[in-house]
């Protein structure tokens, strides 16, 4: 009798151990890799958080049982990886035209307003259209979106672009009056000119209030891994139960106070 509980026993524990390594290998069965370049305070290798989008995306993710794994590079380096499956998914990415034939979108993971940074000793006129800033120095950040038609005016020589690796060189540009104008989007803006200079320096700097684009931001998924469409599923399942639970909108309110710097 003992020996037959002895063996009822040793089969409970058993099946425990092997249910809780499948149940173990199911929750935790891939971990994402995701490429990203520095865009403060959306994402950023030595922010905290690694920024808003990477905690948003990073949280997306483990809400639904799986864990991530991040590489920062170069932003055309980024894109690059991400194309060739190197990396699952990247973050993160406007919309394009051009990407979207080349990977999978996700949902909106946020909303932003790209606008002209200027010097107040150097400001600029308003303007309508874009050819009314040819006869500005435009800083650019290789590797970035804006807008197809502002990158063919720079490409076709009708803008005059000045072209850098980031935004911090681009305002370094500006400061010393190397450039005249600068897009960026108006909260990583003011950031990175924080992280930059001291106030007294920040406060010479404003923006134009016309919007070079209003657009929304996305993680985007290579087509190069055969199980990419169930990791974009995931996602955003994930990305829509931070929503509604809440989380989102707590993480957002820590970014408009300044958490992710």
């Amino acid at each position: 009798m003992n020996h037959q509980k002895n063996n009822l026993s040793n089969n409970k524990i058993i099946f425990i151990i092997i249910f809780s390594l499948i149940f173990s290998t199911y929750t935790f069965s891939d971990t994402i890799t995701i490429s990203s370049g520095e865009y403060a305070p959306w994402c950023g290798e030595k922010i905290k958080d690694n920024g808003f989008v990477l905690d948003v995306t990073r949280k997306a993710f483990e809400v639904m049982g799986h864990k991530v794994e991040i590489s920062f590079y170069p932003w055309k380096r980024s894109y690059e990886v991400i194309k060739s499956g190197q990396c699952i998914a990247g973050a993160y990415w406007l919309d394009d035209k051009v990407k979207r034939t080349e990977t999978y979108y996700s949902d909106p993971v946020m909303n932003e307003e790209v606008v002209f940074f200027y010097k107040k000793t150097n400001p600029i006129s308003n303007w309508n259209i874009l050819k009314d800033l040819v006869k500005y120095r435009i800083g650019v950040t290789i590797g970035y979106t804006y807008t197809s038609e502002f990158w063919k005016m720079g490409t076709d020589k009708i803008l005059n672009f000045d072209e850098a690796v980031s935004d911090d060189s681009n305002f370094k540009k500006l400061n010393y009056d190397r450039i005249d104008i600068f897009p960026c989007e108006v909260v990583t803006g003011y950031t990175v000119l924080r992280n930059l200079f001291d106030e007294n320096i920040v406060s010479q700097f404003d923006h134009n209030k016309k919007p070079l684009t209003t657009t929304t931001g996305h993680i985007i998924f290579t087509k190069n891994n055969p199980k990419v469409k169930e990791y974009l599923e995931i996602f955003n399942k994930g990305l829509k139960k931070l929503k509604d639970d809440g989380t989102y909108k707590a993480l957002y309110e820590k970014l408009l106070k300044g958490y992710y710097k």
